[in-house]
């Protein structure tokens, strides 16, 4: 929602709507969810952006498929983090998305080396 400077407005007014979660991507801050009524935070995976392109898409993709494996929303957050951390670790829209095996070799500390 413009003017505002809350990051939780956005989602809190999604959800005033009448959805049941919304997620608000906050760039270097991380992510915002307001899911059930229960607010969840997720800090960004800091990397060298090389190109942004596909880092949305990337994010959606991991929050999507640990929601349809079931997975609760602090894990969906998690992977959803890392996968748009691996986009732009890369240039191009998909060259740079892991395998699931893969989420773990991204670290809080190394770049993604490729």
């Amino acid at each position: 929602m413009p003017g505002t400077d809350a990051p939780e407005e956005p989602a809190k007014g999604i959800c005033d709507l009448g959805p049941a979660g919304a997620v608000s991507k906050l760039g270097a801050e991380g992510t915002f969810a307001l899911l059930d009524g229960r607010e969840h935070r997720q800090p960004a995976v800091p990397v060298t952006v090389h190109d942004s392109v596909g880092e949305g898409d990337a994010f959606a993709a991991g929050y999507l498929a640990e929601l349809l494996a079931g997975e609760p929303p602090e894990q969906r957050l998690r992977t959803a983090a890392l996968l748009g951390a691996f986009a732009v670790s890369t240039t191009g829209d998909w060259e740079g998305l892991p395998r699931r095996h893969e989420l773990d070799a991204l670290d809080h500390h190394d770049d993604i080396v490729r």
